[in-house]
């Protein structure tokens, strides 16, 4: 696992929603592979089941934190957040927002 696991929610619901197409960008602007660890440890990107959000995704886990209601512009949010370091704690609250 990368200092930031990323988990996102696989299920029927969130692929119809475009989960598949979100993470191929997080995973190209993070320079990571799917299923695994950035060379520098920083990040990991995988998928889980589903994690009980689907009627505010697609959605996400960030270190076991759900992050709803992703968008193009919410995964560049995300990327830029965790390739700056910063701790989920002085993350922006609308992010976690449900």
């Amino acid at each position: 696992m990368g200092r930031y696991r990323v988990l996102f929610a696989d299920n029927i619901i969130e692929r119809m929603q475009g989960s598949a197409a979100l993470m191929a960008r997080m995973c190209e602007a993070l320079w990571v592979e799917p299923g695994k660890v950035s060379e520098d440890g920083l990040v990991s990107v995988g998928t889980t089941s589903c994690i009980g959000m689907s009627d505010q995704g697609p959605a996400l886990l960030v270190n076991n934190i759900v992050v709803p209601a992703l968008n193009e512009a919410r995964i560049d949010q995300l990327c830029e957040l965790i390739r700056g370091g910063k701790p989920l704690a002085d993350w922006p609250a609308d992010v976690f927002a449900v």
